[in-house]
């Protein structure tokens, strides 16, 4: 169904957005939820940014870990398409940098190794803000999320 909705998506958005919206209180594992962001969600976004941005800024609040997620998901395929919109996407990451949940700390930590492969500086100022951070999440997404960095900003986060 996701693979069929992956191509319906690209052609036919609103339908596609009013599905996935209809599904999300369904979320209950991290392969649902990464195929629905690779193959759905990105193709939403590259058609409407500023709805579907809003979205995941929406769903870094859910209740809900898969739909939080979710959120995060969509960020590592979108900045492949789009590596200029990574200031964007650190916005929507900080709302998760103290996320409790281990299943949605690897994807914020996916997201970030992700926007450090296409823009290595911006992500090393973002997570220096963090690097001392007292809380043990934010350490360790600081830790995983610096894994793509170049070794001397590694560095300078002590990871």
């Amino acid at each position: 169904v996701i693979n069929a909705l992956g191509v319906v998506s690209k052609t036919d958005y609103d339908g596609s957005k009013k599905f996935v919206l209809s599904v999300l209180d369904d979320l209950s594992d991290w392969e649902t939820v990464d195929a629905l962001a690779l193959r759905v969600i990105v193709n939403l976004a590259k058609q409407n940014r500023q709805e579907i941005f809003s979205l995941l800024e929406e769903w870094t609040s859910s209740k809900n870990k898969w739909v939080r997620r979710l959120a995060m998901a969509t960020i590592a395929p979108y900045i492949r398409a789009r590596p200029e919109d990574a200031e964007l996407c650190l916005g929507i990451i900080e709302k998760l940098m103290e996320e409790k949940d281990r299943d949605v700390k690897k994807a914020v930590a996916w997201a970030l190794r992700e926007i450090s492969k296409k823009n290595p500086k911006i992500v090393c100022e973002f997570l220096r803000r963090y690097a001392d951070s007292t809380d043990a999440n934010t350490r360790w997404i600081v830790k995983e999320g610096s894994k793509k960095l170049p070794k001397n900003c590694r560095n300078k986060l002590k990871v």
